[in-house]
């Protein structure tokens, strides 16, 4: 009984290491998410007539929810909003991916309709989790 006890007693020592080894991978995760999010105010600072503040408190540790706003050239502003289907941690990976990809292609072709077929088109190779972002995008002229 002594030995089945102490067996019992290690096991859940392990259990409680692991637990809290995944509770600190996700915080890290959370904080790698976040910091990928533009955080900078005015988020335009050449263009004082540009007003625009965001802000994300995922429902979990990490998440598929983003945005985004950038400088595409000197006269046009990209924003977006999106969530990707699912949540925790295949989301948030998903969420880096395809924030890369709306930025680079935005950035890269001439409108924001190539930009997201283009981008579609790539979220959709090789995509066995069948994941997917629903996105608002808008381009302004300044």
């Amino acid at each position: 009984i002594a030995r089945r006890g102490k067996n019992m007693i290690e096991m859940e020592a392990e259990r409680s290491k692991k637990a809290s080894r995944l509770e600190t991978e996700l915080a890290l995760a959370a904080e790698i998410q976040l910091s990928a999010l533009p955080t900078d105010f005015p988020a335009f600072p050449s263009h004082p007539e540009l007003d625009l503040h965001a802000e994300m408190h995922p429902a979990k540790e990490v998440g598929g929810d983003f945005y985004d706003f950038f400088e595409i050239d000197a006269d046009h502003t990209a924003i977006v909003v999106a969530d990707v289907s699912g949540k925790g941690v295949p989301a948030a990976m998903f969420m880096m991916t395809g924030k890369t990809m709306i930025r680079d292609f935005l950035k890269s072709l001439p409108s924001p309709a190539a930009a997201m077929s283009a981008v579609n088109a790539q979220l959709c190779e090789n995509n066995e989790a069948e994941l997917f972002i629903t996105a608002w995008v808008g381009v302004l002229e300044v």
